[in-house]
Parts: structure tokens; sequence; C-alpha cells
């Protein structure tokens, strides 16, 4: 089954590269990769000189991502999240194994292919990864790691109490330490 539920995101990795949509840019300036475009078009500093509405991480995978229309923007888009997607259940299947595996693959079938027109996963696998260094006993590392995840999406920032509840202190300092260090890099994101 899990390796059905893999090629199943290959495939639809694949119909997102090579639709009908992939010849013409206009097909796709209405998605979420438009306003990437608007973004890393933008003249001027990101959150000062224009609306900027994520957070500074997601807006460099943006500028990374972006090609000369919005349709090769998406080629990269989707590659970068089918990458962080599987490598989320690489993590996943490492630490909690093919049970937990299963679950993730499960679910996460539900939810293509919108996974792979935006940057969530990208914080899904910095989360995952984060959880996986302090279950590693690296809160140093794990901290850090989601810190990165919340500076791509705002929501990781809910796994840190839990991290408190749990006793894992460090990590929890850590990746708060880490966040904000990062905002003072950028004053203006709210």
């Amino acid at each position: 089954m899990t390796p059905l539920l893999v090629l199943v995101r290959l495939v639809v990795a694949a119909l997102v590269l090579f639709g009908p949509w992939t010849d013409e840019p206009d097909e796709v300036a209405d998605w979420d990769v438009g306003r990437f475009e608007e973004i890393a078009t933008a003249e001027g500093t990101p959150y000062l000189d224009h609306d900027v509405e994520y957070p500074p991480a997601s807006v460099a995978l943006i500028e990374l991502t972006h090609r000369a229309d919005a349709a090769r923007s998406l080629d990269r888009i989707v590659l970068v999240t089918l990458a962080a997607d599987l490598a989320t259940a690489a993590l996943i299947s490492r630490r909690w194994g093919t049970g937990a595996l299963r679950w993730y693959l499960g679910l996460g079938t539900i939810l293509l292919p919108a996974t792979y027109l935006r940057f969530d996963i990208v914080a899904v696998v910095l989360a995952v990864a984060g959880w996986v260094a302090v279950a590693d006993g690296r809160p140093r590392r794990g901290g850090v790691a989601l810190a990165a995840a919340v500076m791509v999406k705002t929501w990781p920032a809910l796994l840190v109490p839990p991290l408190l509840a749990s006793g894992r202190w460090r990590a929890a300092v850590w990746s708060v330490a880490a966040t904000g260090a990062a905002k003072t890099q950028h004053l203006c994101w709210v």
C-alpha cells in the first residue's frame, strides 16, 4: 500500500507539471502562483514597499522559485513541494515506523494536488524534522527547525506548547529564541 501511495504522489506531481495549463501561463494566473508572481516581481522591499501576507521564509521560497512566467514558477513550486512531501514521509518512516507513514501518506492523499501548489508542506517537513530532532535528543536542532517552520507558515507555532507540556523546555526555548531572532531581521513582518 505504501509504494502505491508514493506512486500516487508522483503521478499527481507529473499531472500538475505536464497538464494542459502548462503551455499557457495565464491559465494559472488565478492560482496561488499568480500572487507569488506579483510578490516576486514587485518593486522594492517586501513588507516595507509593498504588502505581503506571507512570512519571510515563504517570501524567500517565492523568490527562489520565481521564473519567467507563472507556469515555469509553478514547475519549481511543484518540485520543491514534492521533495518536501517525500522528505516528510522519510522522516516519519524513520522515526515512527511504517504505520505512521501509512497514516501520513493516506491522509495526505486527500490534499493532493493542492499540497503541491503552495508552500505549506515545506513548513510540515521542517516541523516534522524539528519533532524528530527533539525525539532524538537534539533540542537545539529541533527548536531551530520549528522556528524555520514558523518562518514559512505561522501555524507551526502551535507545536511549541506541547514541547513545554512534555517537559522539553530546551527545545521550546530554542524555538522561541530562533523565531524571535529571525523576526528581528524582519521587523515589518506581522
